[in-house]
């Protein structure tokens, strides 16, 4: 290589050494906001759930609370003569509770504590949001119901239903946008064949039957202009991204969708959930044998409210209750007198010991002992705790119809 090529080399590098200087200056502050963004999205995690921790506190903290309510609400009930206008009091103030604690296993849900699958009736959960859903729904647009009675059961988290319901309520409301409309909220049971099925967003092993469904149809006046070419905005984007959780609790439900077309201009989708098969009648066998209301309960709470109104409602059932503050005053109890307790209702998150602890301790000492488990958090969730111990369940806040389910059960 010549000098006069060298030269011409140097000048070169010379020339390309402060571009090459800006382009890492560029990749280093490319970096740098990077890292940053980076920091602002873990701190926005962690105020997030910190706020779910506190979400998920208050909800089980007021559901203890609403038990105190519900149950000394029933009580009265009872109470008061039958021809009474006092009754209509006392079931707003039950109905009112009952919606309150909708919210809390809601909170719950947005915690990441969700209520759990359970049978469930489809047209209970609509009533309890439909003034929600009227106050999300422009003054524009007529909300209409048509819900069939005596539906079967479905097994379902009344949560994720009512989330689908509502996102589907509000897609249909951004269809119409500002122009006069009309929504359609109907329920409904039918039978799906193979046929039927395969013409849905269903994905494989979905079986013919019966099915109880929920559609949701919007419908403009035939006058209205039409859309049908909507653009790609962030609304639809949203859109989209609320349909794809639709389909996604729908199937993790066992069940599938399918787009539908009402009268008219209207059109919209029917969500479908197997029903579930009552049992089949067994008179005179072991299951409908009779039942006696009496025996002794032992009831474990930390929340005195709790106690009081557990006690008596067990009284009202034809139970004699003893009652502990704590664990550790439960198993006390327990060691002396566990010959004649027939069966335990304890409370699961308590400060001192807690309930899975008294559990253990309990079964140390009488390993068949009937034991209910209480808690505001879901069933689901208390038996990942226990996946190998028999207990039976109720969630607070209970009445009595319920408590006298889950007592029936463990006392057969």
């Amino acid at each position: 290589m010549t000098q006069e090529n060298i030269h011409t080399n140097r000048e070169d590098q010379d020339t390309r050494l402060p571009d090459r200087v800006a382009e890492l200056e560029a990749e280093l502050q490319q970096l740098r906001s990077e890292r940053q963004a980076v920091d602002q999205r873990v701190v926005s995690a962690q105020k997030l759930e910190t706020l779910e921790m506190m979400w998920g506190g208050i909800a089980h903290d007021f559901n203890n609370l609403l038990m105190g309510v519900l149950g000394n609400a029933e009580l009265i009930s009872d109470d008061i003569p039958v021809f009474s206008p006092l009754h209509s009091v006392v079931d707003d103030i039950i109905l009112c509770a009952n919606r309150a604690s909708d919210l809390c296993r809601q909170m719950m849900a947005y915690a990441g504590k969700p209520g759990g699958v359970r049978e469930i009736e489809i047209n209970q959960v609509i009533k309890g949001m439909t003034n929600l859903a009227h106050a999300l729904i422009s003054k524009n647009i007529e909300l209409r119901e048509d819900m069939n009675d005596h539906l079967p059961r479905i097994a379902a988290d009344p949560v994720q239903l009512s989330q689908i319901i509502m996102n589907m309520l509000i897609n249909a409301a951004d269809e119409i946008g500002a122009r006069p409309g009309e929504i359609r909220l109907n329920t409904g049971a039918m039978h799906c064949d193979e046929d039927y099925l395969r013409e849905t967003f269903s994905e494989e092993g979905l079986h013919p039957g019966r099915y109880v469904y929920v559609e949701v149809v919007h419908r403009l006046p035939e006058t209205a202009p039409s859309k049908e070419h909507p653009s790609y905005t962030e609304k639809n984007a949203g859109k989209d991204l609320g349909m794809a959780v639709v389909i996604a609790i729908t199937r993790a439900h066992k069940g599938t969708i399918k787009m539908i077309h009402g009268p008219g201009s209207g059109s919209g989708y029917r969500i479908l959930f197997p029903a579930l098969v009552p049992p089949e009648s067994a008179a005179g066998q072991d299951a409908e044998a009779p039942w006696g209301e009496h025996g002794i309960i032992l009831l474990v709470d930390d929340e005195a409210t709790i106690l009081t109104v557990g006690e008596r409602m067990l009284n009202k059932l034809g139970f004699t209750v003893i009652t502990a503050g704590d664990g550790d005053e439960a198993v006390a109890i327990f060691k002396e007198g566990h010959t004649e307790i027939d069966c335990v209702m304890l409370d699961v998150a308590m400060a001192r010991k807690d309930g899975i602890a008294t559990l253990q301790e309990l079964r140390e000492i009488k390993p068949d002992v009937p034991v209910i488990m209480m808690s505001g958090y879901s069933e689901s969730q208390i038996k990942q705790q226990l996946p190998d111990v028999e207990v039976g369940f109720i969630q607070k806040p209970y009445n009595r119809e319920s408590l006298k389910d889950v007592l029936q059960k463990a006392l057969r």
